[in-house]
């Protein structure tokens, strides 16, 4: 990923359609939040993309879906009160996310956007359900030392 410049023509686009963000239908909120992610650019106004997108999370395919979650996390936006849709999406989700899409979730969206302790548990417990499409990657160890350490209760009452 690369950075983009202050006065780069990416952050004179990113700005305009931020002003303008109503206009935008929803998988084009997705590729915003999209590039902005791996743009590395955090934007004062990102949160209206979310707000745009607050009731349509559920239209977006589910890998898109995983990616804007994984995007919000990784810009750092999943303290904003927009990202309550996203977040109960997410919990609501991982039910009946396929297996490869809930591998997909990163350990930063799965510590930022699962922050209550029954969300965390079910995502762990569909984690072992379906163990055998997962490899115990560098994220799942990142979750599982961030729920050893912070949901200590939650990590001893895990098989």
């Amino acid at each position: 990923s690369v950075q983009a410049g202050p006065h780069s023509a990416v952050l004179v686009l990113v700005n305009r359609v931020l002003e303008n963000v109503r206009d935008l239908k929803p998988h084009q909120g997705f590729y915003i939040l999209q590039a902005m992610s791996r743009l590395r650019l955090k934007h004062p106004k990102a949160g209206r993309v979310m707000q745009h997108l607050s009731l349509a999370w559920r239209s977006l395919a589910e890998k898109n879906f995983v990616k804007s979650a994984n995007a919000v996390a990784k810009l750092d936006l999943s303290k904003e009160l927009w990202a309550k849709p996203l977040k109960m999406t997410l919990a609501t989700w991982l039910a009946v996310m396929a297996p490869k899409n809930l591998m997909r979730l990163k350990a930063i969206a799965v510590m930022e956007l699962l922050d209550d302790e029954d969300a965390m548990r079910s995502y762990l417990q569909r984690c072992e359900r379906d163990r055998s499409h997962f490899w115990y990657s560098r994220h799942l160890q990142m979750v599982e030392l961030h729920v050893h350490l912070l949901y200590p209760k939650l990590w001893e009452s895990l098989e």
